[in-house]
């Protein structure tokens, strides 16, 4: 699976970047992995861009890319490979343990009634 490679070479460098609160540019992040400029896009956008912490932007809008950023308090959540891999896969399985279903015994309905 080279794409779950990839995703393990994010999460080192996120992690390792986490730990030491080095920044980085959003091209340092790219060259880890061997994704083509529009996956690695998408994997930015869709969810990656939420692991970087937002800096005001001082250059120009075409340097923003260059623009170096910490990752974000964020990736804490995230920060053990089995939660980061559900949250960067492209495929989404659902179990049916994930829901609960409940019965009730007893319904009592109240109707009240309001004088006009």
């Amino acid at each position: 699976m080279p794409d779950q490679e990839n995703q393990r070479q994010t999460f080192n460098f996120l992690q390792t970047h986490f730990e030491t609160g080095e920044p980085f540019t959003r091209e340092d992040l790219r060259r880890q992995t061997d994704w083509s400029e529009v996956s690695f896009n998408t994997y930015w956008a869709k969810q990656l861009k939420g692991f970087v912490a937002a800096i005001p932007p001082m250059e120009p809008p075409q340097s923003r890319r260059l623009q170096r950023s910490p990752v974000s308090d964020a990736f804490r959540s995230y920060a053990r490979w089995e939660k980061f891999r559900e949250r960067v896969t492209q495929v989404r399985s659902v179990s049916s343990s994930e829901y609960s279903y409940r019965v009730r015994e007893q319904l009592l309905i109240y109707k009240l009634y309001m004088l006009l």
